[in-house]
């Protein structure tokens, strides 16, 4: 009786791997400006290993502003501070002047203590921004308070 399983058995396996054939997925292509925001609601969500898999997936063609904004934030994000030190260094060498890479990097110079670094990073970002970013303002202020420079604190 089991022999006659056999036969049977092997038009159901036959079947089946023939049933399951690849689809090719016709779906656009992701723009890059979607993944900016993709990642950027990892980000704010705590996400950041899927942060990370969308920004790997950004060609080097395409890494703006925008892009290098949310690196260095995605670093400083994931405690990898050796590698987020050289983020803001290759952020800021191609824009030396943008509010939000200097404010994510002063955060990281207080996060490693070096309060006299991190008061003029942040003063260069407030000095800098085309509006005024809260933030910045709000971490001058506390960086100068931790150096005790009330009258640097006070006219922030």
């Amino acid at each position: 009786m089991r022999i006659f399983r056999l036969p049977f058995l092997l038009c159901c396996f036959f079947s089946a791997s023939c049933a399951y054939q690849p689809v090719l997925s016709n779906s656009p292509p992701v723009s890059v400006e979607k993944r900016l925001s993709l990642a950027q609601a990892h980000l704010l969500l705590g996400q950041v290993g899927m942060a990370k898999n969308q920004l790997d997936q950004i060609d080097e063609l395409d890494q703006g502003r925008d892009y290098w904004r949310l690196v260095s934030l995605y670093w400083l994000s994931a405690g990898e501070y050796k590698v987020a030190f050289s983020a803001h260094q290759s952020a800021l060498e191609k824009y030396p002047n943008d509010s939000f890479i200097l404010n994510n990097y002063g955060v990281l110079l207080g996060q490693q203590r070096n309060w006299t670094e991190a008061c003029k990073v942040f003063l260069k970002a407030s000095e800098n921004a085309f509006v005024a970013r809260q933030s910045v303002q709000i971490n001058l202020s506390r960086c100068a308070l931790r150096q005790n420079d009330v009258n640097l604190a006070e006219t922030t």
